[in-house]
């Protein structure tokens, strides 16, 4: 049976396409949010239009922290095969996604050493932090905080409220749209620091209902949600999570694997009976682990 042009460009989509991981259904508008982004990218020359395929945190005018998956061609895994500059691109702050979006030119991309892609016995990625440093400033931001450990900490000690946002698809309907043609602004939402061995129990629940068995902890912190409330969904990577307090921004890390249904409403093929005993978790990497990164990415935009 011979497959339609049509066909053949959604199935090429759908292998190269980076994994999603998370977006926020049933949130609030981020429309214009100043530091909310989309990433797009084209894998190959003969395609019709750039996909938007994930998000990224803007923190500081030329610099955009993501995941580093979403900067990876995920056709060519367990290998690590990069994307080049010239295939990817950001989106305006908080703007809305499609074929017609406004998109400003990637020049350099940097990954934390040792990320490497899951397989099917992996619940998450490893070291999955990206850099992106854009030919010319996307929009004028003052430069970001970024979060020390002990001030996340303190934070989870507090149960202080942080805030999430993404391009993610918010329902079946919406996902099955195509990330080339979905026009979306950004959602966002804010979750409740919890312990770490309390989030660390639903991930250990669900690991064991996947009989996956490796889950990168190191420096991740976890955030509880209800059923009916806010929360992740499928259709987004690299989104940040951060405190915003009278126009200061305090960026605390990228998202991460965690604990959540898929964007149906229902019980959309009995995935419910994979609900923890210990509930729904969010979660994040924390970036001081990823410091020297960003420093690099910083060095590179002083001598170029």
């Amino acid at each position: 049976m011979k497959l339609s042009k049509i066909a053949i460009i959604t199935l090429a989509t759908l292998m190269l396409t980076p994994v999603p991981a998370h977006a926020i259904k049933d949130g609030v508008s981020a429309k214009d949010h100043p530091r909310i982004v989309a990433l797009y990218f084209k894998g190959e020359a003969n395609w019709p239009t750039p996909i938007q395929s994930c998000t990224g945190f803007l923190y500081s005018p030329r610099i955009v922290l993501t995941a580093a998956h979403c900067v990876h061609n995920g056709t060519k895994r367990p290998n690590k095969v990069p994307l080049k500059p010239s295939m990817m691109w950001v989106g305006a702050p908080g703007a809305l996604t499609g074929t017609t979006a406004k998109r400003f030119n990637v020049e350099k991309i940097f990954s934390q050493k040792g990320f490497e892609l899951n397989n099917d016995r992996v619940y998450s990625y490893k070291n999955d932090f990206a850099v992106m440093v854009l030919e010319s400033p996307l929009y004028p931001v003052k430069e970001a905080k970024l979060a020390t450990k002990e001030e996340i900490n303190a934070y989870i000690a507090e149960g202080r409220m942080v805030t999430t946002g993404g391009y993610g698809g918010t329902s079946a309907t919406d996902l099955n749209q195509g990330d080339s043609s979905r026009k979306a602004y950004p959602m966002k939402a804010s979750f409740k620091l919890i312990p770490f061995e309390t989030g660390m129990q639903s991930v250990q629940e669900r690991m064991k209902m996947w009989n996956r068995t490796y889950y990168q902890s190191d420096a991740v912190s976890f955030m509880r949600y209800e059923e009916g409330t806010a929360h992740p969904c499928n259709g987004d990577s690299g989104s940040g999570y951060f405190l915003e307090s009278k126009g200061v921004f305090t960026y605390l890390g990228v998202t991460w694997s965690a604990v959540h249904p898929l964007c149906e409403k229902d019980d959309f093929s009995g995935l419910k009976k994979y609900k923890p005993s210990s509930g729904y978790v969010v979660a994040f990497r924390g970036i001081y682990l990823d410091l020297p990164l960003v420093e690099k990415a910083k060095k590179y935009i002083k001598n170029n």
